[in-house]
């Protein structure tokens, strides 16, 4: 009686075969996901504009997208508009901006909102609502929302303090990538 070897089985060629299937499987889902998302928002016009630094451009066509209720547009008219970039400081209608692409889910408009109530700076602070703002970013993956979140509950700001809940959301944003939270 001898042992028997992978190679007596025919392993190596139905697991090939799987792969192979495992493979276009993927192949057929990514290509999927593309087609159902449709166009991305970051091919907009204005936002090309945007990081192709031609501000005064951009503002004028973001605020076409904006309108048309483009969330990419919407968060960024509003960081033109806060700053003044491109055009005149509209600090007030920028903010409506960045809220409206906030409420929409934008993760980088919800994290903004939340820096400005943490901090006031037209807005009367409000360190809960900031604490909701992050927890929403941070509920899409925003890296910097999460290590607020942990410095918020480490230092009782907007919530009780809680190192356990400060601890969860330093190593959430740690395992991102997020290096000031690799060394908290």
């Amino acid at each position: 009686w001898e042992a028997a070897t992978l190679h007596d089985f025919q392993i190596e060629p139905l697991f090939n075969a799987t792969m192979h299937l495992i493979v276009l499987l993927g192949v057929f889902a990514a290509l999927l996901f593309v087609v159902a998302a449709g166009p991305r928002a970051e091919t907009a016009p204005g936002v090309g504009a945007v990081h192709a630094g031609k501000f005064a451009q951009a503002r004028r066509l973001l605020r076409k997208e904006a309108e048309a209720g483009n969330v990419s547009a919407q968060y960024y008219l509003g960081v033109l508009l806060i700053d003044g970039t491109g055009g005149p400081r509209r600090s007030v209608e920028g903010q409506r901006w960045r809220l409206s692409a906030a409420e929409a889910g934008d993760p980088g408009a919800q994290y903004r909102v939340g820096v400005q109530l943490l901090r006031g700076g037209g807005v009367d602070v409000d360190k809960r609502a900031a604490l909701r703002w992050f927890e929403a970013a941070a509920s899409q993956g925003f890296a910097e929302a999460k290590f607020n979140l942990g410095f918020m509950h480490a230092n009782a700001i907007g919530t009780p303090r809680s190192f356990q809940e400060a601890f969860r959301w330093y190593v959430s944003a740690a395992s991102e990538g997020h290096a000031g939270a690799q060394y908290n």
